[in-house]
């Protein structure tokens, strides 16, 4: 199964990502920084035999998540989009409508 993760650098993302790796799957991490995951020591060996591939993009520009996107379709048709996109500051509850990041990401990756 081939995965285009996208907010997996921590947390749930990371964690279900290795979990998935283990299993034999294939993980795209679209990353802000793939600096984060690229000393990372648990994902050292999937990323030198091509399981895990990092890729930089930022969730909030279509251009990066197109590119993303039409990269990790070029290696693999992907079965499973993984969003677990989060923050570690404070969105006040009328600015999250305004920039809903799950509705844009699904958005780019459906108008692609």
């Amino acid at each position: 199964m081939h995965i285009f993760a996208l907010g997996a650098s921590r947390n749930i993302g990371y964690y279900a990502a290795l979990r998935l790796l283990s299993k034999g799957d294939t993980v795209t991490f679209v990353l802000r920084s793939p600096a984060t995951l690229e000393a990372d020591e648990a994902l050292k060996e999937y990323v030198s035999n091509g399981k895990a591939r990092l890729v930089k993009g930022d969730a909030l520009s279509a251009d990066d998540i197109k590119a993303a996107w039409l990269g990790a379709v070029a290696v693999a048709p992907v079965d499973f989009i993984m969003f677990t996109v989060g923050t570690s500051f404070f969105f006040p509850f009328a600015s999250f409508f305004n920039m809903n990041l799950i509705v844009l990401f699904l958005f780019w990756v459906i108008v692609i």
